[in-house]
């Protein structure tokens, strides 16, 4: 892996990448060829030691690791140290430049806070990222398991690094009772890793029970046969005395919750010029500060979907002088993020006219914010901007933002079918 400092090839990064660049899925071939070679150039022609194990790589390894798959990740990573090879260079990076280079790995808000802590990192250490776990877990963003981590593999600190592997694994190896997000469960876990854990080396250690956790003792299929522990493992002897049906008994499944349902109306406004309106989300909040397109909550299935999205478009974009008609779409979208299901009812307008591209951000960023992190219709004082959809690649749209796009231009092409269907038979 990169941030260990191995030479490549690294394991899925190449395949990875092609098959994301064919999936952005350009208009002409030589786009799609340009950008499969140089998403794959970023992993395929680099040299061996061109990543040397630096404290800041590991950082970003681990935030990134949050969450995703090492094969995904790999990918990310190499394009994120290319672009912000240092602390220094991160905190000063314009922040929708680091969103952009984020975009596709989610839960965005990892990367906002791993700016925040560059900057923390930059006032407090010039730069030099600490080796103290009391002086990582200060740092904004880094909880205690990515200072254990940072410390035991960057620095040999004799610190454990308790992830939802590691609680997998020692839950099992010790047959613990609770569930993966019980608090008890964490701190008998976590006392376990600290007393098990390799004083000579803990960063391969934690790594090791890490990767244990990855690839031999998962979550829904374990190979129990090949584990290295097994003749020590308590869940595995529960089940060879026939107390036990199956080692995925531990940890118990934490409960889950309902869904929370979100019926959401989205604007699609789009210029001659073929341009769409594009709206900054509070800075606080769901996706804090990330880019989408004019849209409300809708109370109830009743409430009036076209009247309240002419409301906030009115606010939002005082450069829309003309009557707006919106067209609802036959697509919709839904989309769960963040334990929210969220319905996306689209509604479209085509303006006769070029909007002018030079529209001044306003500078006073405050809106009102519901309890839930959802903006308001109200719209005051939100950044806009119009932009093509190529040039939204460059601002780290959400995937939400993507499967909006990708909708509307299922919903345009299912359209001129139906003009030229009706043609063909005279109508």
């Amino acid at each position: 892996l990169p941030w260990r400092g191995d030479a490549p090839p690294w394991s899925g990064a190449q395949q990875q990448d092609a098959q994301e660049a064919i999936a952005a899925k350009p208009t002409a071939g030589e786009a799609t060829s340009a950008a499969i070679n140089r998403k794959s150039s970023d992993v395929a022609d680099i040299t061996p030691g061109a990543f040397p194990r630096s404290a800041y790589g590991t950082w970003v390894s681990e935030v990134m690791l949050q969450q995703t798959q090492v094969d995904r990740v790999v990918g990310f990573w190499v394009r994120w140290m290319r672009k912000f090879p240092t602390v220094h260079v991160l905190a000063e990076a314009p922040p929708d430049e680091v969103n952009a280079a984020w975009a596709g790995l989610g839960y965005y808000g990892r990367c906002r806070r791993l700016q925040e802590g560059a900057a923390y990192v930059v006032a407090e250490y010039d730069g030099n990222v600490p080796s103290e776990l009391e002086q990582l877990r200060k740092i904004p963003g880094i909880g205690p398991y990515t200072a254990g981590a940072i410390a035991s593999i960057a620095f040999s600190r004799p610190a454990s690094a308790v992830d939802g592997n590691v609680i997998r694994v020692i839950s099992r190896l010790r047959a613990l009772p609770g569930h993966s997000a019980s608090p008890a469960l964490l701190k008998a876990v976590t006392a376990l890793a600290d007393e098990l854990l390799d004083p000579e080396d803990p960063g391969a250690w934690n790594q090791a029970l890490m990767e244990l956790g990855a690839t031999v003792c998962t979550p829904r299929a374990p190979s129990c046969a090949s584990c290295p522990v097994r003749d020590f493992c308590g869940a595995a002897a529960l089940v060879q005395c026939g107390k036990l049906e199956s080692v995925m008994a531990y940890p118990e499944k934490a409960p889950k919750a309902a869904l929370a349902q979100h019926r959401i109306a989205v604007a699609i406004v789009e210029d001659a010029a073929g341009r769409v309106l594009l709206l900054r989300r509070p800075l606080t909040g769901l996706l804090a500060g990330q880019w989408e397109f004019p849209s409300v909550t809708l109370a109830d299935d009743a409430e009036d979907a076209t009247a309240a999205l002419c409301a906030l478009l009115q606010d939002a974009a005082p450069e829309l002088t003309e009557k707006i008609e919106l067209t609802v779409l036959d697509e919709s979208v839904v989309h769960v993020m963040s334990g929210k299901r969220h319905e996306m009812r689209l509604l479209r307008t085509r303006l006769p006219r070029e909007v002018h591209q030079d529209v001044p951000p306003v500078s006073d960023m405050a809106v009102n914010v519901d309890s839930d992190g959802l903006r308001t219709a109200s719209a005051d004082g939100r950044e806009r901007r119009w932009v093509t959809e190529a040039e939204s690649q460059t601002l780290g749209i959400t995937s939400g933002v993507r499967k909006v796009m990708a909708a509307a231009r299922i919903s345009e092409r299912s359209s001129v079918r139906k003009q030229a269907s009706r043609k063909r038979n005279g109508k």
